[in-house]
């Protein structure tokens, strides 16, 4: 069996921050965008957004997208903090299921 791949969109890192990421519309309205987003964060420890859009991308925006830089930045945010919300979730869900499989010491110290 072969993996199929495809490519929808792309992340611009820039020293450990991320720059630029875009999804295509129609794609990211099926949580593609969410699902990279959540692929990319646990392979780069410590990612963070960068907190000013560069000009350079800045100026590609205006030209290529009807959202402005702006906008786009907000979007990226909340998809940035979000995934992390439910990654921390997964964390604290997997470390609760870790704790009920423990045997309990004071159970068999009774019988």
């Amino acid at each position: 069996m072969e993996l199929l791949r495809f490519h929808f969109g792309f992340a611009l890192l820039l020293d450990g921050t991320i720059a630029g990421f875009r999804v295509q519309d129609h794609l990211r309205r099926m949580g593609l965008a969410r699902r990279a987003m959540s692929l990319l964060v646990p392979q780069r420890p410590g990612l963070a957004l960068l907190s000013e859009v560069p000009g350079v991308l800045r100026m590609a925006g205006k030209t290529a997208s009807r959202v402005t830089a702006a906008t786009h930045q907000e979007v990226l945010r909340h998809l940035f903090e979000s995934v992390g919300e439910i990654q921390q979730a997964d964390q604290r869900v997997a470390g609760m299921e870790q704790e009920s499989r423990q045997p309990n010491e004071e159970r068999w110290q009774d019988e």
